[in-house]
């Protein structure tokens, strides 16, 4: 079994891409859908033994029933400090992809033994999951083009890496594009009409 972790930030500062689209309490409301969305798949995919926020907010995590972390200041370092405390595998889902299905869990979570990583990529170059076994055989590194340097770190480490090209974890949630396309197929806020 795996352990997931679900990284999101300060609510204050989420989707800021999508200012042009949406007021900032709007914005905050899709990161929070989002990334409860996230956690219920995670949940359903039957593969996952414990679910982490991690991020500033320890309320959100009460609120979706799942362990936190705390935020360490940057994306990866917050994710490199959860990989010391966590045995096993570790699973980093990012929590802005609306079309994750069980089966893109599950996916990422097959063929698991030995040392390895596998990449979720996404359509951008980004890493949309990334699964580490052990947790820290190689450091987290998300940001532009990360799916290229997680595979570049794998191959330096001398571990096998597997590429995971799937529907649900090629988009994410972005920008008012992404939003206009997307947010038809996942109902992601309430509007008051």
């Amino acid at each position: 079994m795996i352990t997931a972790v679900v990284p999101l930030k300060d609510l204050s500062q989420a989707k800021s891409r999508l200012a042009a689209a949406l007021t900032p309490e709007e914005r905050a409301a899709v990161a929070v859908r989002l990334a409860e969305r996230t956690v219920s798949v995670l949940r359903a995919s039957g593969v996952v033994r414990t679910i982490v926020l991690a991020g500033p907010d320890p309320g959100l995590a009460r609120r979706f029933g799942v362990d936190w972390y705390p935020d360490r200041g940057s994306l990866n370092a917050t994710l490199r400090e959860a990989a010391g405390r966590i045995s096993g595998a570790m699973l980093i889902v990012t929590a802005d992809l609306p079309l994750l299905t069980t089966a893109d869990v599950q996916a990422l979570a097959a063929e698991g033994s030995g040392r390895s990583v596998t990449v979720g990529a996404a359509a951008d170059g980004g890493t949309a999951a990334l699964v580490l076994r052990p947790p820290d055989v190689i450091a987290p590194h998300f940001g532009e083009r990360s799916a290229a340097h997680h595979i570049w770190l794998a191959e330096r480490a001398g571990v096998p890496v597997r590429v995971l090209h799937r529907p649900g974890l090629a988009r994410d949630l972005d920008t008012p594009a992404d939003l206009a396309e997307l947010g038809s197929v996942v109902p992601l806020i309430e509007r008051g009409v």
